[in-house]
């Protein structure tokens, strides 16, 4: 089969100030790359930034990024190395540095995991990020020791995916929400201490909760002025740990207190934990997620574009999930796989 010398990719392009889809040159493949024929792809809240300009630090601002941090797909060509070794396996793709958004993604062997033939391209898809993410604050919860967690933001698909595993592992976890109907969701979903922050007394609730739980690790997501008072709710010692772009945009404030009282301020990003794994550990987590994708780590799909419908799929995506309205990812499905 004749490999592509070209590849269309969405961008954001600085000429126009704005994204659209360009014809990309395939570069040769170094060692350990792989060439994916992209199948489908997801949308992440970071997308959405970088769709509207705000690129990292290090991208190149006179020409065209390209987008998307999370995809799956076929490898049909390799580089030297050990790339060999994921000649014709699907994949799923979490590069660190974005531009999967492409029917043809150049990916170093170290940003995919190999899939079961049994998933289907939108559970591929969706099968590293949120997974992994999960997984990091298990590891974390595990480093601090601690005897329970307190999550923010419980009702999203990370915040789901973390109560599994934590209760599934013994460590008790007080879900956090905003509204009454999240609640309900998933206390019938398996969340077995659930507390709306809109109510009037959630903060003596969950100071009582959090004391007798012993919360030792707060994870957080949103930031603000919640965020600051969840770290002066908490017990002596809890390590209060943010991630993802919302969050990461923020100046977050604590109390001078609250850090003589040994509280700690962190941030987590799944990428620098993918990045640290030794090899052997991540065989682990990869057949972890593997034999469990339809359980533990199961995560819902709301609805499925394809990439002639780009515009409309982001445009939805921010409508509704930057409300959390609903739940579930944004599948990108090309046409041309």
């Amino acid at each position: 089969m004749a490999l592509p010398t070209h590849r269309k990719a969405f961008c954001y392009d600085p000429a126009v100030r704005k994204c659209r889809w360009l014809d990309v040159e395939v570069p040769p493949l170094p060692e350990n790359f792989l060439l994916v024929k992209v199948a489908a792809a997801t949308i992440h809240p970071r997308d959405l930034e970088h769709v509207a300009g705000k690129l990292p630090p290090d991208a190149p601002r006179d020409v065209p990024f390209m987008l998307g941090s999370e995809a799956a797909g076929i490898v049909i060509a390799h580089g030297t190395g050990k790339a060999s070794l994921f000649q014709a396996k699907r994949v799923t793709i979490m590069p660190s540095r974005p531009g999967v958004w492409t029917d043809y993604a150049v990916i170093h062997i170290n940003d995919v995991a190999i899939m079961e033939d049994k998933y289907s391209w939108e559970e591929c898809a969706t099968a590293l990020k949120a997974p992994l993410t999960a997984l990091m604050f298990l590891d974390l919860a595990r480093r601090l020791q601690a005897k329970a967690v307190a999550s923010n933001a419980a009702s999203s698909t990370i915040g789901r995916l973390t109560c599994r595993l934590l209760q599934l592992s013994g460590i008790d976890m007080i879900q956090l929400v905003r509204k009454p109907e999240k609640a309900s969701q998933i206390a019938a979903e398996g969340a077995k201490i659930v507390l709306n922050t809109s109510e009037r007394e959630f903060a003596q609730r969950y100071a009582d909760l959090a004391m007798n739980l012993q919360v030792g690790l707060v994870i957080d997501s949103v930031g603000g002025e919640l965020l600051t008072n969840l770290a002066a709710l908490s017990p002596i010692g809890t390590a209060v740990c943010f991630y993802g772009s919302p969050v990461a945009a923020q100046t977050v404030s604590i109390n001078v207190g609250d850090l003589y009282q040994g509280k700690i301020l962190m941030a987590a990003s799944v990428y620098s934990f993918w990045g640290r794994l030794h090899n052997d550990d991540k065989l682990r987590q990869v057949e972890s997620i593997n034999a469990n994708l339809r359980t533990i780590y199961k995560v819902n799909v709301l609805k499925t574009f394809t990439e002639t419908a780009m515009e409309e799929a982001l445009n939805f995506y921010e409508e509704n999930k930057r409300g959390a309205s609903v739940d579930g990812k944004i599948i990108i499905k090309f046409t041309s796989f």
